[in-house]
C-alpha cells in the first residue's frame, strides 16, 4: 500500500509535534521545580539557588506595589 502525504499533511504533524514538544518541555520545567523545592526544604541548596531564591522573592514583592 502507497501513501501520498500532502504538504498540509506535513504541515498538521509540523504543528502536532511542536505542541508535544511544549508539553514535554513543561513537564522538564516542572520535575526541575519539584526537585528544587525538595531540596530547599531538606536545606540542601546551592549557594547560586539561594542567590536566585532571595531574588525571585525580591522581585515579587516589589512587583506587589
Amino acid at each position: 500500500m502507497v501513501h501520498f502525504f500532502t504538504v498540509e499533511t506535513f504541515e498538521t504533524m509540523d504543528e502536532s509535534f511542536g505542541e508535544l514538544a511544549k508539553l514535554l518541555q513543561f513537564r522538564d520545567k516542572e520535575q526541575e521545580r519539584v526537585e528544587r523545592s525538595e531540596k530547599k526544604k531538606k536545606g540542601q541548596l546551592s549557594t547560586e539557588d539561594m542567590e536566585m531564591d532571595a531574588w525571585d522573592k525580591e522581585m515579587k514583592v516589589s512587583n506587589v506595589f
